[in-house]
């Protein structure tokens, strides 16, 4: 009877670890980015940086149905009283999964590819497949983050995860960098302009005004974010 126990007791245990392996993180649905391009300032030895800003927005929904629209989700525009917006729904599939394509290009940098017709392949598959979204979307979002922290200390960032970090970095926060070889081979490697948003920012921080004796408006004082 103990033994039938144990072995009991063993296969609840594989089926729970089987469970547990099976369990998707949000991450594996959702993704938050932001763009991000580099250039090197002529008649000078410095490349710099910027996000880019772009005031419209977007949603397409499964290649079938796309809202572009200037408004935002406050009461300036939709009160209706108030700014002037303009909007349009797009319900046509085969114009909507083209306009979806040609923005995982130029976001993704596709066409800077050795060979265009391969690394296009990838934009044709559904954005919701494996191969799309975790092994080209958010690989590329990972790995361009990455380059542009090797170059610039950017603020804000993932890897600041405390105000002490924060306080760290901001003595060498830059959005230029010297012109090295070294530096143009690493933002040679970015690809597009999609990076990661840097929503882990202070992320083991409790209480910031509590610990750190100033708030977050007092933070954000200290410098101009890039």
């Amino acid at each position: 009877k103990s033994q039938k126990n144990k072995n009991k007791h063993k296969h609840k245990n594989k089926n729970n670890k089987k469970k547990a392996t099976n369990k998707r993180a949000v991450s594996d649905y959702l993704s938050v980015c932001a763009l991000r391009r580099w250039e090197e300032l002529p008649n000078s030895d410095e490349v710099v940086t910027e996000q880019v800003f772009v005031h419209a927005k977007l949603l397409v929904v499964d290649d079938r149905v796309a809202v572009l629209t200037s408004a935002n989700l406050n009461d300036r525009s939709m009160i209706g009283s108030r700014d002037s917006e303009l909007g349009a729904v797009v319900v046509q599939p085969e114009a909507v999964r083209e306009l979806r394509q040609d923005l995982w290009r130029e976001h993704l940098g596709l066409k800077h590819g050795s060979n265009e017709e391969d690394n296009d392949s990838v934009v044709q598959v559904s954005p919701a497949a494996d191969a799309a979204y975790r092994d080209t979307w958010c690989a590329a979002a990972k790995s361009n983050t990455e380059l542009f922290d090797k170059v610039f200390r950017g603020i804000p960032s993932n890897t600041i995860t405390t105000v002490g970090e924060y306080r760290r970095r901001l003595e060498r926060f830059g959005k230029t960098a010297t012109k090295t070889p070294q530096v143009l081979d690493t933002l040679k490697r970015v690809r597009g302009s999609l990076v990661e948003f840097p929503s882990d920012f202070l992320l083991d921080e409790v209480d910031l005004e509590a610990s750190s004796s100033f708030a977050i408006e007092a933070l954000a004082g200290d410098v101009q974010f890039q």
